[in-house]
Formats: structure tokens, sequence, C-alpha cells
């Protein structure tokens, strides 16, 4: 069974502790558009859960061409039945 996504409001007022297990965060490059997923589990034990989404941007790297700079988060959420 194929799941829908739906993404969610402004990464600018969400916090990493509001992010659920069915939520999913994808992170896009700014410069050359590379799109990657990133564990939410992986995330928590080095940051707090008060730390807001658009704080996390700037740590996050492109494995494709290495830019560090206006990176995109966005949070989107499977369907639940």
């Amino acid at each position: 069974m194929e799941q829908k996504k739906f993404f969610l409001g402004s990464r600018y007022a969400l916090h990493l502790g509001e992010l659920q297990r069915w939520h999913r965060l994808r992170v896009t490059c700014f410069r050359c558009r590379h799109e990657a997923s990133v564990d939410l589990e992986k995330l928590r034990p080095w940051f707090r859960e008060h730390t807001l989404l658009r704080d996390l941007e700037k740590k996050f790297i492109c494995s494709a061409c290495g830019n560090s700079v206006y990176n995109v988060i966005r949070v989107a959420r499977l369907a639940r039945d």
C-alpha cells in the first residue's frame, strides 16, 4: 500500500521534540538540489528537544557537492490509517 505524504507548516515554528515517529525529514541542497532523508532517531542524541528545525539547517552538509549554506529542511508526515 502506497503511503501519501503531507507537508507540515513552517520549519521556523517546529522544534525537534515536536516531531513523532511518523514524521520524515528531507533536506534539499541549495546549490545542487540534491535531496536526502534524515533519520530523526539519529538526530535526537545530538540535539536537544527544543532545537528549532531552522537551526538544524545550518548543520547539514550536502553529500553530493559539499554545500553547507541555505540548505532547506522539509517535514513530511506519513498518512496514518
